[in-house]
C-alpha cells in the first residue's frame, strides 16, 4: 500500500507503518521496565499504570486499523490495486 500510486494511500500506510514503530518501541520499554515477575511484585501499581498505558496504545491502534487501514485495503483488492495471489519478498 505504501507504494499505491495514490498520494492519499500512500500516506495513510506509511503513517500506519511509523506508528507501528512507536507501538514497538513503547511496548519493549515496557518489557524491559518488568524483567521478572519479582519485579512486578515489587511494585504492582507502577506495573499496572504502564500495562494500561501499553494496552491503551494497542487498543487504538487496533481501532484504527479496523476503521482505516482494513477498509482501505479491501477497497483497493476490490478495484484491482492489490493482488492477493501475488507473493512479494
Amino acid at each position: 500500500m505504501k507504494a499505491s500510486p495514490d498520494p492519499a494511500v500512500a500516506r495513510t500506510a506509511s503513517e500506519f507503518a511509523k506508528d507501528m514503530g512507536g507501538l514497538a518501541d513503547a511496548y519493549a520499554e515496557f518489557v524491559g521496565n518488568w524483567p521478572t515477575g519479582i519485579s512486578i511484585f515489587e511494585n504492582p501499581e507502577a506495573f499496572r499504570t504502564e500495562a494500561e498505558l501499553v494496552l491503551s496504545i494497542l487498543t487504538r491502534r487496533i481501532e484504527r486499523e479496523n476503521q482505516v487501514l482494513y477498509p482501505l485495503a479491501d477497497t483497493m483488492i476490490s478495484v484491482g490495486q492489490i493482488d492477493l495471489n501475488q507473493t512479494t519478498t
